[in-house]
């Protein structure tokens, strides 16, 4: 925009020794650019930094230039003091609790409210917080101290009259013990001359999501068009929306055009949040997921080095089902240098005293990090050394808590400092862009050649009323305490939205009809406007790039003779539901990520539950052999097969799991033996019993859980499961699962009988296809077909199968219109729900 007779006036005066207050720091840096342009403008080359403050530095800086002798706590060493203060209290959120009366005890020092007023007697809540103000306040006077909220009036008390030209900008109101240190000050408001937009429109949008495209789509519009080189974006409840309104800006935009006034807090912050989890390893174990964080952390010595190493120990403990794992242990197991790294941080850790105060932490936690390998060797980009330095000013802030607390030890330490890390919001400095992200607060005093306001419902605008419950209302009301009255609230707001209407020339408001199943209506600020779409070119979901070639290719190189191939039988199952999972968990060795979760895996359980029964079978072969013994002898059996079952899972640690799942086998196998019971005769032939698939043209191996044989001579082949799916998973040309039918395939003597054996309590049965009735409990021939008729369709199946994974077939085609997507890891692979449209969960 162009420069105004007010713009000009205030750019002199700075030249000229005058004092710049600002709302905010956005606003501060916008002066300093402003500043500096002119003065190249103006052909200097050297000049003096502008007097440019935000106000809240302003007033801790000119106490700090009176030498006083008073401390001035931190914000968090203030709030640590009044949870001393009400930890004393039988309160369930002590934390909450603190936060909510230190706000009330800034609103009544900000707006001159007595705590000797009588009203404050006048409910249990507020008697409560008088008492609590009164002790928090002898401590500040005990300890000296200047409380935050004491400043201005301290500062206005001592300051001299002052005949320097200040100059104030984007202050939507003052406070009244702003305005007591104001008339010390010889100050001017900064006001622009700008009339209220000519052109301002309102515009509601199906969702939030489409809002905030249509809105990303318009800047792109304006920037291309030349219409507009700066451009503003107030957005209602921007922390809640940061994600989506990032990705979509980035997406459209294409570049970095725009910038988010909204900071973070530093714990979320990758180069200090790695920081803060390694020292939480140092005091306690961590729990899997945030030791893989670690472990493929760029901030961590040696990173690159040991990248693969790194990323495989974190493969190996999701696989070894390590729920939380202790610093010590980890760097037994670790790969060298990462191994090297963390016992020098043990070792130091040990050498330190068991308690010390936050300051002597403070000194100390720096050399644990780099003795830890924190912050890795590899080059910081700007916002990362940024946060370094943020960081370093945390630090000191963690020191400042000597005021408050005693030595603490170490992992006491780390959780304060953590908590103040998580308090401490962080936004790191960049270059102007034309597109300023921001809320409606935060774009007091800016100015802008186009401005769009979303997110203006009912409800939002003008915000819910928020009284403080520790200040009575009828003080809170007489005072006109902010959040205090729904009146007061649309007081604010209307200020705010006329405030916005003078910010640019082209003013849009607009709103979502639908959030969730709630509808949505606008606010009523914005229905005089005309309801009007924005002029905005379409732009694709994903920010345009240069033309190019496409091509589908869906075949992979064929299998080359006589390669070995790892996965058995479930690589023709995989490629029957969808080639591409066979081509990628097979051919690209795409393996699922493990979670590790409670107890003993299913594998484990599997395991030991299939061990047991092969035991017990292989001790007594036939139905009467076990039916004949006592029952106490079969009890004895049972346990002693489940020993062995379980003598393949690892028991370090995990005795108590162990002999719960003993409890559950014993249970599951006594129920399963009174069904076989109800069989006729048979001899268990085979159990876990290993086959080639050669004699198929497989190169492939299996592993059959139990064949049976029955007294007229004939096989019966069972699979146990734990939930036993269908025999329909074996029909059609595409099976969900062939395992069965090729090991009837491939047995040199065909069985006459295929069944699923359900091992659940309460529910155990048989499920499978025979040559005739009566073979198995309730499993029947085929519908449609002889027994030799359904083995030579298994065949054709099979080689059909076999050949196109041998050739290379490896298209995104699942079956049944996508269900085997649901229980698929690979969608990040073959992104198929970018490209089609598939249920994202099962309809059965």
């Amino acid at each position: 925009m162009k420069s105004s007779a007010m713009q000009d006036a205030l750019l002199r005066a700075l030249a000229q020794g005058a004092l710049l207050l600002t709302a905010n720091r956005r606003l501060a840096r916008h002066w300093r650019i402003v500043y500096d342009s002119a003065q190249q403008a103006a052909g200097h080359t050297v000049w003096p930094a502008p007097a440019i403050r935000v106000w809240q530095d302003w007033v801790s800086e000119s106490i700090d230039a009176l030498l006083p002798d008073c401390l001035t706590p931190s914000p968090f060493a203030e709030l640590r003091g009044w949870q001393k203060v009400i930890d004393a209290s039988p309160l369930l959120d002590h934390q909450a609790t603190a936060e909510t009366a230190a706000q009330a005890w800034t609103l009544c020092q900000h707006y001159h409210l007595s705590l000797d007023h009588p009203s404050f007697q006048s409910t249990e809540d507020t008697a409560h917080f008088r008492q609590w103000a009164d002790e928090f306040e002898r401590r500040a006077a005990q300890h000296n101290w200047l409380p935050a909220a004491h400043r201005e009036q301290w500062l206005a008390a001592r300051l001299p009259q002052s005949h320097r030209d200040v100059w104030l900008d984007g202050f939507d109101e003052f406070t009244p013990a702003q305005q007591t240190l104001l008339r010390k000050l010889n100050w001017t408001a900064y006001q622009e001359s700008a009339a209220a937009a000519a052109s301002v429109t309102r515009a509601v949008f199906p969702s939030a999501a489409k809002e905030i495209e249509a809105a990303a789509a318009w800047c792109r519009t304006l920037l291309e068009s030349g219409q507009a080189r700066s451009i503003g974006i107030v957005v209602q409840n921007l922390a809640r929306l940061r994600p989506a309104v990032e990705a979509a800006f980035e997406d459209i935009l294409g570049a970095p055009f725009f910038n988010i006034s909204l900071g973070l807090p530093l714990s979320d912050w990758p180069i200090v949040s790695d920081a803060l989890l390694l020292l939480r390893w140092l005091a306690q174990p961590l729990d899997i997921g945030s030791v893989g964080v670690l472990l493929r952390s760029p901030f961590l010595r040696g990173a690159a080095a040991e990248r693969a190493a790194r990323a495989l120990f974190d493969c190996k403990l999701r696989d070894s089902n390590v729920l939380e794992l202790s610093l010590s242990r980890a760097r037994d197991q670790a790969p060298p240098i990462l191994s090297e790294l963390l016992g020098q941080a043990l070792i130091q850790l040990r050498n330190e005293p068991r308690k010390l105060s936050p300051g002597q932490w403070a000194r100390r936690l720096p050399a644990l990090l780099i003795a830890a390998g924190w912050p890795g060797e590899r080059t910081q980009s700007s916002p990362e050394r940024q946060a370094l330095v943020r960081w370093q000013q945390l630090l000191q802030e963690f020191a400042s808590l000597d005021l408050v607390d005693s030595p603490m030890p170490f992992a006491q330490a780390v959780s304060t400092l953590s908590r103040l890390a998580a308090q401490a919001i962080f936004q790191p400095e960049t270059e102007e862009m034309p597109i300023q992200i921001l809320e409606a607060l935060q774009a007091a005093g800016s100015r802008f050649d186009a401005l769009w306001i979303m997110g203006m419902t009912d409800t939002a605008w003008p915000p819910p009323a928020r009284p403080n419950p520790f200040i009575p209302r009828s003080l809170a009301r007489e005072h006109n305490l902010p959040h205090a009255t729904p009146e007061r609230e649309l007081r604010f707001a209307r200020d705010i939205t006329a405030r916005l209407l003078r910010s640019a020339p082209t003013v849009i408001f607009s709103h979502a009809e639908r959030e969730g199943d709630e509808e949505l209506r606008p606010s009523r600020l914005i229905e005089v406007y005309p309801q009007q779409l924005p002029a905005a070119n379409a732009y694709p979901v994903y920010a345009e790039r240069a033309a190019l070639d496409e091509s589908a290719d869906t075949t992979a190189p064929a299998l080359p003779p006589g390669a070995k191939v790892r996965g058995g039988t479930s690589i023709l199952s995989w490629q029957s539901l969808c080639p591409f999972q066979s081509f990628a968990r097979v051919r690209l060795s795409a393996e699922e990520w493990t979670e590790p979760k409670p107890g003993l895996t299913a594998l484990e359980r599997g395991i030991a539950l299939h061990g047991a029964l092969a035991d017990l079978w292989k001790r007594y072969p036939t139905r009467d052999s076990l039916a004949r013994i006592a029952d106490w002898e079969r009890q004895q059996a049972i346990r002693d097969a489940i020993e062995v079952g379980l003598s393949e899972i690892p028991a370090a640690g995990r005795e108590q799991l162990l002999r719960l799942e003993r409890l559950r086998i014993q249970r599951v196998i006594e129920d399963w033996i009174e069904l076989d019971f109800q069989r006729d005769a048979f001899t268990v032939e085979a159990a876990e019993h290993d086959i080639d698939l050669a004699p198929l043209g497989l190169p492939l191996k299996g592993r059959i859980d139990r064949i049976d044989r029955l007294p007229n001579g004939e096989l019966v082949l069972i699979d146990y499961k734990s939930t036993a799916p269908s025999k329909n998973v074996w029909a059609g040309p595409r099976p969900d699962n062939l395992q069965l039918p090729l090991y009837a395939l491939a047995l040199p003597e065909t069985p006459s009988a295929i069944a699923f054996a359900q091992l659940k309590r309460g529910n155990h049965k048989f499920d499978g296809l025979a040559a005739a009735e009566g073979l198995l409990p309730n499993v029947k021939p085929p519908k449609d077909a002889d027994w030799g008729t359904q083995l030579a369709a298994w065949r054709t199946v099979v080689d059909t199968i076999w050949a196109e994974f041998q050739s290379g077939r490896a298209g995104i085609d699942p079956k049944n219109n996508g269900k085997p997507c649901v229980r698929c890891h690979l969608h990040s692979l073959c992104r198929i729900y970018d490209t089609a449209a598939l249920p994202d969960s099962e309809s059965d």
